[in-house]
This record gives C-alpha cells, structure tokens and sequence, in this order.
C-alpha cells in the first residue's frame, strides 16, 4: 500500500471512529445505554454492522473506548498541573476547559445517570494518584493532604460543572482565573 493510500485509510478510519462516537452520544442523550443497538447505531452513524464490527466488538467496547480517551486526557491535564508555576497552571487550565467546552456531551453522559458509573471516582483517584502517590506513611499526615486535595479537586471540578450546566457563559480564560486564583491566592492576582 502507498503512503497515499495508507493516509487515506487512516483519515477514513479516524472520520468512521467519529462518526460512530458521535452517533453514540446522540443516541444516549435520547435513551439509556444499556438499550442502544449496534442496529440503530449503525444507521445513525451511516455505517454498516461489518464496518462497526472492524473496530469494536460491541457497544460497550465503543463506551469504553471514550471512557478510556476522555479519563487519559484528564490524567495527562492533571499530570501537567503538578508542575509549574501560577501562570503554567492557568495556560494547562485554559487548555483543559477548552477541552471540556468541546466535549460537553459527551463528559456529562459520562458522569450522568444514562453514562457508566465511576468516572468521577476513576478521575478522583487518578489525581490522588499524581499529586499524593503511595503516602508518607504518616496516616494522618496523608489524610489531612487527601482532605485538602479532595476540597480542591471537588470544588473545582463541581466549578467546571456548573459552568457547563449555565451554559458556560465565562470564556475559557475567565474561569481559569478564578480557578488559578483558588489554587494560587498568594500568587495570582485577580485584577487579571
């Protein structure tokens, strides 16, 4: 196969994937997902079963595939907010909103009653995970550091939430300041 004709393929298979994904999401904000079939979803996607079947072998596999995309790109955020300074934190900030705000759908089917259960806890224990690690040892040292983490990352993802439910009516840079400013009060001003 030529470079030509593998590009082509993947640009298909990409553009398929999306199709499928975005069938998906539609298909759940009008019923639960435990009742969509490969059957309707093939038709709204304008694909065929065989095609589907090329990437996933089922429903849920194709669920899980967003579960997966949208908790790594959360992890890679989180993992870039553990470092750097005020103003590295609002531009990865800024970057992650943005994501949100592309993906808003799909996020709040994921943490929705029709979407699977535990994304906000596997998103929760990946930040743990990245800015506490194992512990020290100490247990109530750890605790306190879990406590102050979860307010955090609660309080802010419920921000963000609520954001998107009023229609996220802050740009994206606006609400990253208010968030910085949480997170940085001695260092970020908020005369930005």
């Amino acid at each position: 196969m030529s470079g030509k004709e593998t590009k082509k393929n993947d640009l298909r298979s990409r553009y398929t994937r999306q199709v499928l994904s975005e069938s998906l999401v539609s298909l759940i904000q009008e019923k639960p997902f435990e009742k969509v079939t490969v059957k309707e979803l093939c038709e709204k996607a304008a694909v065929n079963r065989a095609t589907f079947y090329t990437y996933y072998s089922d429903i849920h596999d194709l669920m899980g595939q967003l579960w997966e995309d949208m908790k790594d790109y959360i992890c890679r955020h989180v993992k870039s907010m553990n470092t750097g300074d005020a103003e590295q934190h609002r531009e990865a900030m800024v970057d992650y909103l943005r994501y949100m705000r592309e993906n808003e759908q799909l996020y709040f089917l994921l943490v929705g009653e029709n979407g699977p259960n535990g994304f906000r806890e596997q998103t929760w224990l990946a930040t743990k995970e990245v800015y506490l690690g194992r512990g020290s040892g100490d247990k109530i040292a750890d605790l306190k550091k879990e406590l102050l983490l979860a307010n955090t990352t609660y309080g802010i993802t419920a921000m963000i939430e609520h954001w998107m439910i009023k229609g996220m009516p802050l740009s994206d840079q606006d609400l990253a300041d208010l968030i910085i400013g949480i997170m940085f009060p001695e260092k970020y001003k908020e005369d930005r």
